[in-house]
């Protein structure tokens, strides 16, 4: 019912314009009816009320990546990470994103952080995975990728990373 949630968000920022919060869960909603720029405008109006929220950066951060706005994002994601270091969604973004830049050793570190913290996350194992195929370290590649694989059969992109490494 993401109508009628928009609805009653809609009426908490009428009540209380101020409070970050209600910014924030208006933007989840737009993220679930896939109104990506109104998800951006509540996001980034709710970071204006309260810079200090980490899963805020890392939202803003998942849309702005989206919207192939990658530099913005991974400095939303790197904020996040820094606020909160157990944010383990904006470490594992921002590693997979680095990855993509060839940045193989600071998004190793990432990683190694967000599967610490969220080890049977097989979308963290799929990138630390891919990290280790990137740095020639197959054996460790190939186990982390088949167990992603594995969790999340339907992915296309975590199935190429697991092919890869069979290859």
């Amino acid at each position: 019912k993401t109508d009628q949630a928009e609805q009653a968000f809609r009426k908490a920022v009428d009540f209380a314009p101020a409070l970050a919060l209600v910014h924030y869960e208006l933007g989840q909603v737009y993220l679930l009816q896939g109104k990506w720029p109104a998800a951006a405008s509540a996001f980034q109006t709710a970071l204006n009320k309260d810079e200090t929220n980490s899963e805020v950066h890392t939202a803003l951060g998942l849309v702005l990546a989206s919207q192939g706005r990658v530099d913005a994002a991974n400095g939303h994601y790197r904020r996040a990470v820094q606020l909160d270091r157990h944010n383990a969604v904006a470490a594992n973004n921002l590693a997979a994103s680095l990855t993509e830049q060839q940045e193989y050793d600071e998004a190793l570190g990432l990683a190694l952080a967000a599967h610490d913290r969220a080890p049977a996350n097989p979308a963290i194992k799929d990138t630390l995975g891919w990290i280790y195929y990137k740095k020639n370290r197959f054996e460790d590649a190939h186990r982390l990728l088949a167990e992603a694989s594995g969790a999340l059969p339907q992915h296309p992109t975590v199935r190429y990373h697991h092919a890869m490494t069979l290859s």
